[in-house]
């Protein structure tokens, strides 16, 4: 691994996401931008900081960074297309334009670019924590789960196992829940089975958006946060900023 070339990626990365940061801002209040490091999350998500950290405590080889970099790379990736993305495209798509969730049959096209964006955060956020799964595993094992997925193994029993055989990653074990909760509501259904946006339109289901949220965010903080304190040899400990539509 050449770090001077790591490095170098890791600033044109962190750069994208900070000019489309900018660009995204452009027209709010220069008070509003002059606090975007205190209100979006993205930049606590801190790339050539994370390296610094990851060297200096010494706990895992330092042959595992590059690779573990690049999943740092995929996560935050992830967080943006969510979080900048479509939970913005909420409110200009949708409730600036005169959406009324009290009538949404008024607005027919409003509503279903409202569940579009829905599906579109149920299956992202759940890619989500897939790359903070990929991201953890590899750090604590150099080896990629992918590749341990069998017929009757799948990824998120990998993880779970693993968690629960490895002390340091116990707090991610009450996560298992909440992804099988998710799952079984939101994503396997919309991914395999009948719609449960289509049920929510004919009257079959009520849906709660803040639900769809609910993943990404505990993701927020939990994942990330609970890296940088592993990788200095910490206990985790958490706070949680909740996301509403």
């Amino acid at each position: 691994m050449n770090m001077k070339d790591l490095k170098s990626k890791v600033q044109i990365f962190e750069q994208i996401i900070e000019d489309a940061l900018k660009e995204k801002y452009q027209n709010h209040s220069q008070e509003f931008r002059n606090n975007l490091k205190l209100m979006i999350p993205l930049y606590r998500i801190d790339l050539d900081n994370f390296i610094d950290i990851y060297l200096k405590n010494s706990q895992y080889p330092n042959e595992r960074l590059e690779r573990v970099v690049y999943y740092c790379m995929d996560f935050k990736l992830q967080l943006y297309y969510l979080l900048e993305v479509d939970a913005g495209l909420v409110n200009k798509l949708v409730y600036q334009l005169g959406f009324d969730k009290r009538n949404p049959y008024n607005t027919p096209h409003l509503l279903l670019t409202r569940q579009s964006i829905d599906q579109s955060i149920i299956l992202k956020s759940r890619i989500f924590w897939e790359r903070g799964i990929n991201l953890i595993y590899f750090l604590e094992t150099g080896e990629n789960i992918e590749n341990k997925v069998s017929g009757n193994k799948s990824k998120r029993k990998i993880f779970f196992d693993f968690v629960d055989t490895n002390p340091k990653w116990n707090f991610m074990h009450k996560y298992r829940t909440v992804i099988d909760k998710y799952d079984q509501s939101y994503r396997s259904p919309e991914s395999h089975k009948g719609s449960i946006l289509r049920a929510e339109l004919i009257g079959n289901k009520v849906i709660d958006s803040n639900d769809i949220l609910d993943l990404l965010n505990y993701g927020i903080n939990v994942i990330w946060q609970g890296i940088l304190e592993i990788i200095q040899g910490r206990t985790p400990a958490f706070t949680f900023n909740i996301l509403k539509k």
